[in-house]
Parts: C-alpha cells; structure tokens; sequence
C-alpha cells in the first residue's frame, strides 16, 4: 500500500527543551502522530463513501491505525489496509492494469460488469454471477459484436405454423443484452486519492504539536 510519511524533528525539538519538556515530548509526539492517523482514517472512509459507487462495509472498515506510543524507541502511527481489501483498493489508489489471475479476475480472463447486467453494492460482479448466468436457460455465452460474455436470449415472436413439415419460423424482437462480459485485461483509473487524504489530515501538524506539547508540558508541572 502507498506510504506517506510525515515527520516531526525530534532531535531538534529534544535540544531545545528543558528537563520537563524533554519528558514531555514523546507524549507529545505520539498524541499529535494518534490524532492525525484517526483524521486520516476518517477521511478514507469518506473519501470511499464518495468515490465508490455504494460502497459495502467490508470496503469502508478497509484501513486500521496502529497507534502511536509514547515509549517506543520509535514514535510512529500507521494507517493501513488490511490485507483482503488492500489487493484490490490498489487498483483504485494506484491505477493500473488488471490481468488473469490477479484479485478480482478469474484465472482466464476479467469479468466486467455490463450495463445491463447486475453489480454488486461496491459496483464490480456479484459472487458467483457468471455461474448463475451459466445455469440460466435465457442466457448464452458467445462472442457477438466483438464482445465476449453472457447475453440474455432476444424476445421472439411465437412459432408459426410450419410452412412445410418440422419447420417453424420465430423472428426475434429484440437484440441480446450483454450481462456479463470477459476481457483479457482491464485498465483501472486511480479514483481513490490515498495521498490526498492523509495530507488533508496532516494539515497544520506544526501547530497542532506545539499545542499538545505545550499542554503536555503543563501537565507535567503540575
């Protein structure tokens, strides 16, 4: 997943203070470092909510914190997101091209939601889509008008009498829908701006440490 670090100078601000502040500090630190890696997870999941075509929970609970701590010899908070839904946020944050056997493809080929075909609430195929459209005796699988997929049977007039002996003539009154469809590859866009997001939630992070370490400060004097 995408790493955007954000830096506080420790040492610097270590030289600078007197005996309470520098016990202070790593408190401090690690407050400030919480603080933003919960606005960033927030604005994640907004930021889901609004670029995700009716997003599923298992999407929106997609990124955890690993919180800061004030008596680690490294005073770090982390957003991530879980394994499951990282392999395929990443085409959404990243962009790129989606192959056979990849997360989300099947072994073969990638399956492609069609317009007239149904989706699933985060907007991708349903479970087990392509194998009910299997069963279907309405649908077909062919390769019409360059596309290779499942199509629904066009509606057809009823048979008329034979005009000489077994033979019935039906016209179709429609042309087959495309439900499903199958490419080698697909390209994905980055629609999922991780960056942006963990930047908004750092806004300010110099005066937003000098406040906690000055309240942290108090604190200790009391």
């Amino acid at each position: 997943m995408a790493d955007t670090v954000l830096d506080i100078d420790y040492e610097a601000w270590e030289r600078s203070l007197s005996e309470i502040g520098k016990r202070a500090l790593p408190r401090a630190a690690a407050g400030v470092l919480n603080e933003i890696a919960f606005d960033a997870q927030r604005n994640l999941k907004s930021r889901i909510e609004t670029d995700f075509d009716n997003p599923v929970p298992f999407t929106l609970r997609a990124f955890r914190v690993n919180k800061a701590k004030p008596s680690s010899d490294v005073i770090e908070a982390e957003v991530y997101a879980q394994p499951r839904q990282a392999e395929y946020l990443r085409y959404t944050i990243f962009g790129g091209v989606r192959t056979a056997g990849d997360p989300g493809a099947g072994p073969y080929d990638v399956p492609v939601p069609a317009a007239a075909g149904r989706k699933s609430r985060a907007g991708g195929v349903p479970r087990r889509y392509a194998q009910r459209l299997s069963e279907d005796p309405n649908v077909f699988f062919a390769e019409l008008y360059g596309l290779k997929g499942y199509w629904r049977r066009p509606r057809r007039t009823r048979a008329k009498r034979p005009r000489r002996r077994g033979v019935r003539t039906v016209v179709n009154r429609s042309a087959p829908k495309l439900l499903l469809r199958f490419e080698d590859e697909t390209v994905h866009p980055r629609t999922l701006q991780y960056a942006r997001a963990i930047e908004e939630a750092a806004d300010g992070l110099d005066a937003r440490f000098r406040r906690r370490l000055a309240n942290e400060i108090r604190k200790a004097r009391r």
